[in-house]
């Protein structure tokens, strides 16, 4: 607490040696913002720092705005101009004037002034009223109009083998030299002396010395890291010098001088909810984990209200690993930093996040690779009371960017053209700064690469496993008809079959087998007739075969046949997977029924069937045939007529069953027989002399006329003779509803049936 002249003092006692940070939260960084204050989150181009411009370009600047009762809406603003080239002396030399709309987003196109010797433009946001408006900095940064440098540049780049080390710890550095000339050609810098001055932190500048590189233009050296130099401080190496008539390009290692390393992990933020980040502490002499080591973090809202809503410290364990929670209040949206504060910087001194107040996405890109002049077509996908600002930009100075700034509604598209001069590689991001009428921000995006600007479009590998699923030991197919080459045609097909990088087979097909059950990678790459590549790798499941042996049934195993009629049998097979060939032989014994028709299920691409003169015998192959595997799998139904005048049997023996590759099944029971009887005779009950018959040898006579099948006809003979004697007498084989008498309702029954 403060006294009465506004000072606070407070003791600790420190714990260590080292640098302490003091964090205080002082009033107004609460995160909310007082009646007529507004905070602005700015974008420029769709960047959020800065752009490059020429002179008279014109830039887009957007935003979104919010006050302390929700989104700023429909707030005239006015942007400052401002030349911002030397901080002492700003100038505005244009205000422009926008008003946002109902979820507090504006956009304005801005044309830069083109008599003034400006580098650098800033974007300062006020109200019409002269209001102020906190916002992130914005600024167009005018690229060099000197022309373009033709001078010969000496390019270093230096490494070592280790990025951190201790006082007088040997490190061994490398250093390449490149003599790029005004024409772009290269070469080594070959048999000369390169003058190496070390800084310390703040540049202070520590003994310089001299290396001799190679006829490559290298040079290696041992260098020993001063014993003077304070702990956690960083060694840098970007001070060469060298007899060179030209620009020496400024290298960029450092060595970070400390006792032990931080590496930092951080899982996702998410409004609402806790987040971890978790902080490793290792020793550089040893490797092992350093404990006891003191982090504190602060996390802090990037949204328009900057402000640190949560802080927490810990201390690293025996594992050297120190877990630090933090809460997000529910209304944080768009971007959020962590700042961390410890004896040494860790991996990510400043990690910035992105949350989303609620799901939104750019949607549109079916590929991540596109060519220079295609026009491509993006959606911006969120609440129905959201608008984003989309941007098409590419951060290489040296490209067309930004392609397109547009503010677009939920669901509307955006369609643009990348410039047909575009160098290959070149990245482009879509970058979106979306906002509610709840004044919550998402920023959703995505990316693509421009491909080789020659007009080859790369073609595309796919192909086919065929089967599905194989056993060990069985031959796999693999296929690439599928794979195309939109403009030309493909030259070659190279297949990887082990994942170990080199090529086992070449060609459209190859096949394959596994000796054991596991999931193994098959990679294709094919290549067109202009050397555009494409690859594609797919994960073969090898599983042991679910399947046991087959065994062969006959559905129903008792049948009955009335002595003007016929019925049918199902010859079936359990115990396999799919079918996709099969062979077997039928026969009855006596001359009163014979086999009239054997009908082959599965389609068969080819087959044959053969029925003896006299009806006793009947043989059947069949082949390209697909039959679904499982319980009582029927493979072929065999028509049956004539009553035997005893019980007879149906005999059937399958020889050979294989599946849809050719592989055939052990049949552990391959025959199987049925019991043949006469039906009872049911009068004639329509009084032309014939009587019903059971056509389908399931005991109820649907042949009530006795013509020999089931049509609409019997349905009106019955209807007619119902209530008869010769149907009441016999209502079992008339209860067509199976409601154990013979009514009406059996006659709407059985047009059913047939209907």
């Amino acid at each position: 607490m403060t006294d009465e002249d506004g000072y606070a003092t407070f003791n600790w006692t420190p714990e260590q040696s080292g640098t302490y940070y003091i964090e205080t939260d002082l009033p107004g960084e609460s995160g909310f913002l007082d009646s007529g204050e507004y905070a602005a989150v700015s974008r420029i181009d769709g960047e959020r720092f800065s752009t490059n411009a020429d002179p008279g370009d014109e830039v887009t600047v957007a935003g979104n705005i919010i006050g302390a009762a929700g989104p700023g809406t429909n707030v005239d603003v006015e942007i400052d101009v401002v030349n911002a080239t030397s901080y002492e002396d700003e100038t505005v030399v244009k205000t422009v004037s926008t008003t946002t709309d109902d979820t507090g987003t504006f956009i304005k196109q801005i044309e830069l002034p083109t008599d003034s010797d400006a580098t650098e433009y800033d974007f300062r946001l006020q109200t019409a009223t002269g209001d102020s408006i906190a916002s992130n900095t914005i600024s167009a940064d005018l690229r060099d109009r000197s022309g373009p440098d033709t001078s010969d540049e000496l390019e270093i780049d230096i490494s070592g083998n280790t990025s951190y080390a201790l006082p007088g710890d040997d490190v061994e550095l490398t250093i390449e030299a490149t003599e790029i000339n005004a024409s772009g050609a290269t070469s080594p810098y070959a048999n000369e002396e390169l003058t190496l001055t070390p800084t310390v932190s703040y540049d202070q500048p520590v003994e310089q010395f001299t290396v001799e590189t190679n006829s490559d233009g290298v040079a290696t050296v041992t260098y020993t890291v001063p014993s003077e130099i304070p702990d956690g401080n960083e060694l840098r190496f970007n001070d060469v010098t060298a007899t060179y008539n030209g620009t020496i390009d400024e290298p960029f290692f450092d060595i970070g001088v400390q006792q032990y390393v931080l590496e930092d992990e951080r899982e996702d933020i998410v409004a609402g909810g806790e987040s971890t980040y978790q902080v490793t502490a290792t020793d550089v002499a040893t490797g092992e984990p350093v404990s006891d080591v003191p982090f504190m973090l602060s996390a802090e809202r990037g949204d328009r209200r900057a402000s640190v809503y949560d802080t927490a410290s810990a201390r690293t364990n025996s594992s050297g690993v120190a877990t630090i929670t933090t809460n997000t209040p529910a209304d944080v949206s768009g971007t959020v930093y962590y700042g961390t504060f410890a004896r040494y910087e860790p991996s990510y001194s400043f990690p910035t996040f992105s949350v989303s107040a609620y799901d939104a996405a750019i949607t549109g890109l079916d590929s991540y690779e596109y060519q220079a002049g295609e026009t491509l077509t993006v959606t911006y996908e969120g609440p129905t009371d959201s608008t984003a600002v989309l941007a098409v930009r590419s951060y290489d100075e040296d490209v067309p960017s930004p392609l397109v700034v547009e503010q677009v509604s939920a669901g509307e598209q955006l369609t643009f053209t990348i410039p047909s001069d575009v160098p290959d590689d070149t990245f482009y991001s879509i970058e979106a700064l979306a906002a509610n009428q709840q004044g919550q921000i998402a920023e959703p995006d995505d990316y693509f690469s421009v491909s080789s600007g020659d007009g080859n479009v790369a073609p595309t590998a796919e192909f086919a496993v065929s089967p599905d699923t194989p056993a060990p030991g069985e031959t796999i197919t693999l296929n690439a008809s599928a794979s195309s080459d939109s403009d030309g045609s493909i030259a070659s097909y190279d297949w990887d079959l082990d994942d170990d990088g080199t090529i086992d087979a070449t060609g459209e097909t190859t096949t394959v087998a596994f000796d054991e059950a596991g999931s193994y990678d098959a990679t294709l790459r094919v290549t067109d007739d202009d050397g555009a590549t494409d690859v594609t790798t797919q994960t073969i499941v090898v599983e042991e075969s679910t399947a046991g042996n087959a065994t062969v049934s006959i559905v129903p195993d008792s049948v009955t046949v009335a002595p003007n009629g016929s019925t049918t049998a199902d010859i079936a097979v359990s115990g396999t997977d799919d079918i996709g060939a099969y062979a077997f032989s039928a026969s009855v014994d006596g001359a009163d029924t014979q086999i009239t028709d054997v009908t082959l299920a599965g389609s068969p691409g080819t087959q044959n069937v053969s029925i003896s003169t006299d009806g006793s015998t009947a043989e059947a192959q069949a082949a390209l045939a697909e039959i679904d595997g499982g319980q009582d799998a029927v493979i072929a139904s065999v028509t049956l007529a004539g009553a035997p005048a005893d019980n007879g049997t149906l005999s059937v023996s399958v020889s050979d069953v294989g599946d849809l590759e050719g592989n055939p099944y052990e049949i552990d029971q391959a025959n199987a027989t049925a019991t043949i009887s006469t039906q009872d005779q049911i009068p004639d009950v329509t009084g032309d002399g014939n009587p019903p018959t059971d056509p389908d040898g399931d005991g109820l006579y649907s042949d009530v006329n006795g013509d020999g099948e089931t049509t609409v006809s019997d349905v009106q003979a019955f209807f007619t003779s119902y209530n008869s004697d010769a149907v009441q007498d016999n209502s079992a084989a008339f209860d067509f509803n199976g409601d154990g008498q013979v009514t009406v309702s059996d006659v709407q029954a059985l047009f059913s049936d047939i209907a």
